[in-house]
């Protein structure tokens, strides 16, 4: 088996972070940059990752993970 690190010498870890989607807690895996860009765009618009996420969840298509609905939205 081949370490990824060979096929993709550029790969960006991805970060696992808790988020709370409706009331219930969550996890998802994204970038430090999408981390970063949630962030600015929650305080842009005054609320939370948390909030931010919630809101996202709510509008994606049922099939689409959420950490692909806000890789999109961003």
């Amino acid at each position: 088996m081949t370490d990824n690190t060979d096929i993709f010498p550029h790969r960006i870890p991805l970060i696992s972070r808790n988020i709370t989607i409706l009331g219930e807690r969550t996890s998802a895996r994204l970038e430090p940059q999408i981390w970063r860009e949630l962030q600015e765009v929650a305080v842009r618009e005054g609320c939370t990752i948390h909030e931010l996420s919630s809101l996202l969840y709510l509008r994606k298509e049922a099939s689409t993970s959420l950490s692909s609905a806000l890789r999109v939205f961003l």
